[in-house]
């Protein structure tokens, strides 16, 4: 019996820690926003949609750096291979002369082979 009075105890004991605590985290109030009323400025304006002033800023060094998409094409082609079973990728090494070290370093130097390829078949078909 000593054992279920203690474990009453434990349970008293921890309903107080729980009420005591202030753990908002989830549990507040759900606030309903409210709909202002048009103003004067901005009922003129009703058939308009609401238009972004700064759409898609372009960085101009990032364009220099990935000229035709590359570094995107090599990167696509990585989360493809990385994404196989490692027997996979040790058959497609295998298929290419690569040396199988681990899935990563595997998936790393198909991507590049592709890349050149790719790289390859683009300088070909300019004139």
């Amino acid at each position: 019996m000593e054992s279920s009075s203690e474990l009453a105890d434990i349970k008293m004991v921890l309903a107080a820690l729980m009420q005591g605590m202030n753990d908002t985290k989830g549990k507040a109030q759900v606030v309903e926003p409210k709909q202002e009323k048009p103003s004067a400025e901005s009922e003129g304006v009703e058939g308009e949609e609401d238009v972004d002033i700064v759409q898609h800023e372009t960085n101009a060094e990032e364009d220099k750096g990935d000229e035709g998409g590359l570094a995107t094409y090599m990167k696509m082609h990585q989360d493809f291979y990385a994404s196989l079973h490692y027997t996979r990728v040790q058959e497609m090494c295998k298929q290419k002369n690569i040396q199988y070290f681990r899935k990563d370093m595997g998936a790393w130097e198909l991507a590049r082979l592709d890349l050149q390829e790719y790289k390859d078949m683009l300088k070909g078909g300019k004139p």
